[in-house]
């Protein structure tokens, strides 16, 4: 197979244009700076940005909302203490309304008006939807609860201990007195008791007999008998008298257990009935411990309480109580509308001010008289401004009363007003606290922005310090080296082995702790970091080729630093300078832990400790406030990272 001949033709070839200009193409960038450099890698971490954003809006808090949020956080009010925060349009959500559910509240039920029966300590009109009621026990007396065991314990196992009754005289001839007292068969222990009573034969005042109904012995349940058989019986043969005064008594006497058991007894009941229409016993019996434990606080009730034996305390055990659960809304009960007894003279003052408006009887008003002499026309009750005007209508009008003034009759008008306690106090609308309020109703919003620009002062104002001072310790150290660097790194050494929260507690104490000692002692080891960072930075970049040209150049050593070494190390400088701002609000959150806080400035540490003892009932005040400080804390160290990568000269020109 024969290969073809490929011939060229004039086709194959082409011409190129002799006098065509050839040059370098036109650069696609423009010449920057290297913090326009920096700046433009910086925007481009989206994080960062955020970051930058969330810092910014805090300050910007931090700045105004103590100026422009009037609420008062000088002055204790006890009526608005943890109110749980409610932020505006939250007010029908299930969150952040201002609302919480309560639960096992005990009930009120002694009324016999059921309508007003109600949680103790709560108001029936703040209550959102239904009470949920359960049946429970307590052992501490109260008013609201019922029935229950008296507990009898002493002091110590070498005590004994029990009870008696006061002294009761009756005719044990006359009538027949029953005595019946019942023991825990359940709760009782191998503990003996003794049931006595002492007559007194001779009169009230003279020695008691002793008289043992039952000795000492672990029968526990209901012990009874014929009082009268038994006084009667034991009366001395020249005693003819049958009128005695009587004490009853229960006796447990000491374990002396070398485990410190105690003595003790869980008393049901200690009562003595009759026949008779009367009974000198009644007042005295014991069927409801708790009614037994309540004459203690009783004044009328003093002399039918139960003495105690030898020593010990009468506790309640297991009384019965009704308790409440429910959704609360603690906004509508402080700032809600109440009725209140208003007299003529406020209702006037609120008609001349433009806020209601009524007609006065002039048949029942004398005008040569004080304002009380007036009476108003009720039909004729109208609000004017909703907004302001506190009384929102009038229910009832009392009777008119005549007061003497000296010589002068004074005819008093007063009447029943529903009052909006929120415009009476100068809000227009119901307040709401984002955050909630303290331990002393102040506005907890305020108390952390407040406390977060004292902590920012403090903040900026160390780490501006610190900087400075880390960047000339360690440039001298760093650049120089030898002997120099020896010297100022075993100083360094020596202070940064002390703890900082010794010294700065060392600081505190003997110098106070307001804000100049505060700053103080965080200076005094808060550069240490700084001057470590900036010295390994020199040693890293001090012996570059573009340094030891500058030096052969004849730059000097000033030039070299802040010219050529510090700019190129300048990345992770700005990165420890700004995670040093939340270090140091979280040092001083710290310190404030321990009691030493800034005096008469209201810190974010200050306001964490002082509400920490609240974190179980009241959770959401150091939830909020340490989010913030979390907050901070991520913000500033993504902040922090992305200067850091922009300031870097390695990635200058890398998107």
């Amino acid at each position: 197979m024969s290969e073809k001949k490929q011939l060229i033709t004039e086709k194959d070839f082409v011409f190129v244009q002799q006098d065509e200009k050839i040059h370098d193409l036109k650069f696609d960038t423009k010449p920057t700076t290297y913090f326009k450099d920096a700046m433009r890698r910086f925007v481009k971490n989206k994080s960062s940005v955020v970051a930058g954003v969330i810092i910014g809006i805090l300050i910007l808090l931090a700045l105004f909302v103590p100026i422009f949020n009037k609420n008062d956080i000088v002055t204790s009010q006890e009526d608005y203490r943890f109110l749980p925060p409610r932020w505006p349009g939250f007010q029908n959500t299930s969150v952040l309304n201002g609302r919480r559910y309560v639960e096992n509240i005990i009930y009120d039920a002694t009324d016999e008006d059921e309508t007003k029966h109600h949680p103790v300590g709560y108001d029936n009109e703040a209550i959102v939807g239904e009470v949920k009621l359960t049946e429970g026990t307590t052992n501490f007396a109260s008013p609201y609860a019922s029935g229950g065991k008296v507990l009898i314990s002493s002091d110590r196992s070498s005590f004994a201990t029990g009870i008696q009754t006061n002294k009761i005289t009756a005719d044990f001839a006359l009538n027949d007195y029953y005595l019946e007292i019942v023991t825990d068969t359940e709760l009782n222990r191998d503990n003996n008791y003794e049931i006595y009573v002492l007559v007194y034969y001779n009169g009230p005042n003279s020695d008691a007999t002793l008289v043992v109904l039952q000795e000492q012995s672990m029968k526990y349940g209901t012990f009874t008998t014929n009082l009268s058989d038994v006084v009667l019986s034991s009366r001395p043969a020249a005693i003819l008298e049958d009128e005695f005064t009587v004490q009853i008594g229960v006796y447990v006497p000491a374990t002396n257990s070398p485990d410190g058991t105690r003595a003790q007894l869980y008393l049901n009941k200690l009562a003595v009935t009759t026949t008779a229409e009367e009974n000198p016993f009644e007042l005295h019996n014991y069927t409801d411990a708790n009614e037994l434990l309540l004459r203690r606080s009783d004044k009328e009730k003093i002399p039918y309480r139960y003495q105690t034996v030898i020593s010990g305390n009468q506790m309640l055990y297991e009384g019965r109580v009704i308790r409440a659960s429910f959704e609360y809304d603690y906004y509508k009960a402080v700032y809600g509308e109440v009725n209140r007894i208003i007299g003529i003279s406020d209702l006037l003052n609120a008609r001349r001010d433009g806020k209601v408006k009524f007609d006065l009887d002039p048949a029942h008003s004398d005008h040569t008289k004080p304002d009380f002499n007036y009476q108003i026309v009720m039909d004729t009750f109208e609000v004017v401004n909703d907004k302001t005007s506190q009384y929102r209508e009038i229910t009832f009008a009392h009777p008119r009363q005549t007061v003497k003034a000296g010589m002068t009759t004074i005819y008093v008008y007063n009447y029943d007003v529903v009052v909006s306690r929120y415009r009476e106090m100068g809000y227009t609308r119901e307040p709401f606290f984002l955050f909630g309020t303290n331990q002393r109703g102040q506005d907890f919003f305020k108390i952390v922005f407040n406390g977060l620009r004292t902590s920012l002062i403090l903040g900026f104002s160390a780490a501006a310090i610190n900087i400075f001072i880390g960047l000339v310790w360690g440039a001298i150290s760093g650049y120089y080296g030898g002997t120099v660097d020896i010297l100022m790194e075993r100083f360094t050494e020596i202070l940064g082995g002390v703890p900082w929260i010794i010294i700065m507690t060392l600081t505190i104490l003997h110098l106070g702790n307001n804000f100049g000692v505060f700053l103080l002692a965080l200076i005094l080891t808060g550069w240490i970091g700084t001057a470590s960072v900036t010295r390994s930075q020199f040693y890293r970049y001090k012996r570059r080729e573009y340094v030891l040209a500058s030096r052969t150049l004849g730059a000097k050593d000033s030039r070299l630093i802040f010219k050529h070494i510090l700019p190129n190390s300048i990345g992770p400088i700005v990165t420890g300078a700004v995670m040093m701002i939340p270090g140091i609000i979280f040092s001083e959150a710290t310190i404030s832990y321990l009691g030493l806080g800034l005096q008469g400035l209201t810190s974010l540490g200050v306001a964490l400790s002082e509400v920490q003892a609240y974190i179980y009932t009241d959770p959401y005040l150091i939830v909020t406030g340490s989010l913030i400080i979390a907050l901070l804390m991520i913000s500033f160290n993504l902040f922090g990272n992305g200067l850091r990568d922009a300031f870097n000269p390695s990635l200058k020109g890398v998107e």
